[in-house]
């Protein structure tokens, strides 16, 4: 996934539709987002991962949150992360 808005848009459908995606993701936020150049520090993470939105929100969001995420890619880019 390239850190733009296409790649957000994907990443966000893929967590609302892949089942096992989404398992990995809630499980291991840290590694499943640094597979994608993504990186998150972990002190940020609760232990035992996180909680996903329900897959219909994502979805109902979805144009909104693609937004919000490739802001986030942006702000890393920008801070040289």
């Amino acid at each position: 996934m390239a850190p733009n808005k296409e790649g957000a848009k994907k990443f966000l459908q893929r967590v609302a539709n892949d089942p096992a995606y989404r398992k990995k993701l809630e499980s291991d936020p840290v590694g499943t987002l640094g597979e994608l150049g993504v990186k998150v520090d972990p002190k940020h993470v609760p232990a035992g991962g996180v909680k996903l939105p329900v897959s219909k929100e994502i979805l109902d969001h979805l144009d909104e949150w693609t937004e919000a995420l490739d802001d986030v890619f942006h702000s890393q880019i920008w801070r040289g992360r």
